[in-house]
């Protein structure tokens, strides 16, 4: 049976073993904020912390992402997007152990709500998306998008192209765009919108963060072929530009790339 003892600054963790003759192992989770648990001098042994009802705010199988302010940062876990499911609105105690390569990040020990204690185990594989230090953008051109419309006139600047967009609200909505409805992402632009052509579930991770925070979509993209005439009629009701390849996003201070 397993024990957890609340003090204004430590979470102690007291897990019975069963291996040789048997045995405790202690383990203490000193509590922190996310920001203290980043940037503080905390002394913690094995970098183990406690956070007092972080704020999940997208998840994916084994990831996810935790808000504080204007800071941003991934917790990892078996399953972690099941885990948080249900915690809105309650008090919960998440452990963690604090990780340092590729980059940041924490990896769930426990979850515990009230009187009820969710062991996490660790996810196989290196689950987080592509954070890129130093990530180059200059082969993303910088363009004026203001005129750009439904019609091939104006989106011919912008045909077999990389380029940024810098401020763009992000929906999910159902799209006939090739005939068969299907729910699809949409990058939002003045005059236009276009549709996310096939996300990965990295690029889905993302944009439902940024949905979910009512934040713009800053990032890069490619846009393929001039739309065929085909779709001209859709295009025009339904103000889409076209299809764009989503490569890269930049989300909290991070260069995300998903391609």
């Amino acid at each position: 049976m397993s024990k957890f003892f609340s003090f204004s600054m430590i979470i102690v963790l007291t897990v019975s073993i069963f291996a040789g003759c048997g045995g405790e192992l202690e383990e203490t989770y000193t509590q922190v904020s996310l920001r203290e648990a980043n940037f503080a001098k905390i002394k913690s042994p094995g970098y183990k912390f406690s956070f007092d009802t972080p704020l999940f705010i997208a998840s994916k199988d084994d990831a996810a992402l935790v808000r504080e302010g204007n800071l941003l940062e991934f917790f990892i876990g078996d399953q972690i997007g099941s885990e948080i499911e249900g915690l809105e609105g309650k008090k919960y105690t998440v452990g963690v152990t604090k990780r340092f390569n590729p980059v940041v990040h924490y990896k769930v020990d426990f979850i515990v709500v009230g009187q009820d204690t969710s062991f996490v185990g660790a996810p196989e594989g290196n689950p987080l998306p592509n954070i890129v230090k130093g990530f180059d953008d200059s082969p993303y051109e910088e363009k004026t998008l203001d005129g750009l419309t439904y019609s091939t006139r104006t989106t011919k600047e912008i045909v077999d192209t990389k380029f940024k967009v810098d401020k763009a609200p992000v929906t999910y909505e159902e799209v006939s765009y090739d005939g068969e409805p299907e729910m699809a992402f949409l990058l939002n632009l003045k005059n236009v919108s276009f549709i996310v052509d096939s996300p990965n579930e990295d690029t889905v991770f993302i944009l439902r963060a940024l949905m979910n925070e009512n934040h713009y979509f800053k990032g890069g993209v490619s846009f393929g072929s001039r739309p065929t005439a085909a779709t001209r009629n859709y295009r025009r009701i339904n103000h889409i530009g076209g299809k764009v390849t989503v490569e890269y996003i930049e989300y909290a201070g991070k260069f995300i790339s998903t391609i």
